[in-house]
Formats: structure tokens, C-alpha cells, sequence
């Protein structure tokens, strides 16, 4: 039977999801809750970053990353990807047969980044991000788990905006285990070795008509 989770499952006691830290004017020393504990670790944190400086940021981001659409084939016919993104970091990134060019943080991501690291102690030095339009955008079945990424992998995923569904299903199957409500401001930890046993994806929906954007900061 599927599970659908969004805030009601049990706490993680996970000494990585920081004590005390800040974003801003937020503290994090309510509990995280864990959604995986087999074959990897998966957490969420509902309230990462406050809602007035959710969009805000949103904002910000919007108007200073460098957002792009790029084509993919798919049986030998080529559609643009169903969502725009870009990529910054210190090395080039591939995945779907797409090379993005390592380029530097602008200050907004990179006070982001900073405050993420400094929460999980996880030095991220990469965030592929991603900005949904409405429903209609999605993210299909995958595991991030690119050659390019330093093992284990570790991976940090920050949703602002429109709330989306996050599928997960184990690899190698076709039935969702369960899904994720990401919230605005929310922060979602997979820790080694979730890549390796779990896939996710953002599936299409008519019921969304605003816009989300997505960083998951990784490390290479």
C-alpha cells in the first residue's frame, strides 16, 4: 500500500541534522523527521528556512541564476527537458547525456550552500537547480549518482515555492513506496547509500498552476 507522508511520520534522532544552527532569523532545535531507514537514510526537515525569507529568496534566485532549457533524446527524438535549470560549481556536470560548465556561486547560492554544509557538516561544493513552472514540469525516475560525484554521495535538496510530491520507489521496481510532501522551505537529506538502493522523481500534475524551484547541492 502506497504511504504518503507529510509531516506525520516518525522522528529521526540523527546527530547530523544540526543543533541550534541558523538561517537567518530561524533556529533548527525541533526535530527532523526520517522517511528511509533501509538501504540508505532519508530526512526532512519541514521549516529549513522561514516563510517571509522563502520568498524572498525565491525571488532572488529567480532573477539572478542562469536558467536554461536544453533538448534530450528519448528513442532517437528530441524533447526539451520539462523544466529549466542551471548548475553551478567547482567541476562540470553531466546527467541525461546534458554537460553543464562548472561556474561560480553567485553570493545568494552561495550563502545557501554555506548554511547547509554547516548544518549536515557535509562540505557541498555543487547545486544543480531546478525551476518547475507549474505541474506540468516534472522530474522523472532517476538516482543522482553521476560519475562525477564524490563517494558516498551525499546529496541536499532545498524546495521553495509551489509544493510538490516527491515519489520514492525502491531500484529496480515499478510501484511507488511512498511519497513526500516537499514543502516551501523544506529540507531533504539522502545519505549514502540511498542512491544506490532508492530512486525519486517529481511527477506531472494538473493541480499545480504556480512555480517551485529546486537546489540539491551535491559534492564532485
Amino acid at each position: 500500500m502506497l504511504s504518503t507522508f507529510k509531516s506525520e511520520v516518525h522522528y529521526a534522532n540523527h546527530s547530523q541534522f544540526g543543533k541550534g544552527r541558523r538561517f537567518g532569523h530561524y533556529s533548527y532545535d525541533h526535530v527532523v523527521k526520517k522517511i528511509i531507514s533501509e538501504n540508505g537514510e532519508c530526512f526532512y526537515h519541514q521549516e529549513f528556512i522561514s516563510g517571509d525569507e522563502c520568498d524572498s529568496l525565491f525571488l532572488e534566485l529567480k532573477s539572478e541564476l542562469s536558467w536554461r532549457q536544453d533538448p534530450i533524446q528519448i528513442f532517437g527524438k528530441e524533447f526539451l527537458i520539462p523544466r529549466f535549470h542551471c548548475w553551478y560549481g567547482d567541476f562540470d556536470y553531466q546527467y541525461s547525456n546534458i554537460t553543464l560548465k562548472k561556474q561560480r556561486m553567485p553570493a545568494v547560492l552561495e550563502k545557501v550552500r554555506q548554511e547547509i554544509s554547516d548544518f549536515l557538516k557535509i562540505e557541498f561544493n555543487g547545486v544543480l537547480c531546478n525551476l518547475y513552472r507549474d505541474g506540468q514540469d516534472s522530474n522523472g525516475w532517476h538516482r543522482d549518482n553521476e560519475k562525477e560525484l564524490i563517494r558516498p554521495i551525499h546529496i541536499a535538496s532545498l524546495s521553495l515555492g509551489a509544493e510538490r510530491y516527491f515519489g520514492l520507489r525502491r531500484r529496480g521496481e515499478t510501484r511507488m513506496d511512498q511519497k513526500v510532501l516537499l514543502e516551501n522551505g523544506s529540507l531533504l537529506y539522502m545519505a549514502h547509500p540511498f542512491q544506490d538502493h532508492w530512486e525519486h522523481q517529481i511527477a506531472k500534475t494538473k493541480k499545480i498552476t504556480n512555480e517551485r524551484i529546486n537546489l540539491t547541492f551535491r559534492r564532485g
